[in-house]
């Protein structure tokens, strides 16, 4: 078995926003992780995306720290796609911190 990398895993991410499959777009990204591959702001991005669509509003602002903790600065993907996940999550209380 071919070792991942991390274009294909980012392609799976984006797949599974497109698709509402919040878990395995976390579990791709924990693969990522694993694999020691660098992740990158689209792959937290797709991430975010995938937990939003989930209605998954905690964990996808919980990526933000991790993100930054891994000295990648979220966009405005990034904070688009938490403020969505807060508001679909009916939190919009959120989205103003």
């Amino acid at each position: 078995l071919q070792r991942p990398d991390a274009p294909a895993l980012n392609a799976a991410i984006g797949a599974c926003a497109s698709g509402q499959a919040w878990a395995h777009a976390v579990a791709l990204l924990k693969d990522i992780r694993r694999h020691r591959l660098k992740a990158e702001v689209e792959t937290f991005n797709g991430t975010i995306s995938a937990c939003s669509q989930g209605r998954q509003w905690q964990l996808a602002i919980s990526l933000l720290p991790l993100m930054q903790r891994q000295a990648l600065m979220p966009d405005r993907v990034s904070f688009n796609a938490c403020i969505h996940a807060c508001e679909s999550g009916q939190e919009w209380r959120q989205a103003l911190h």
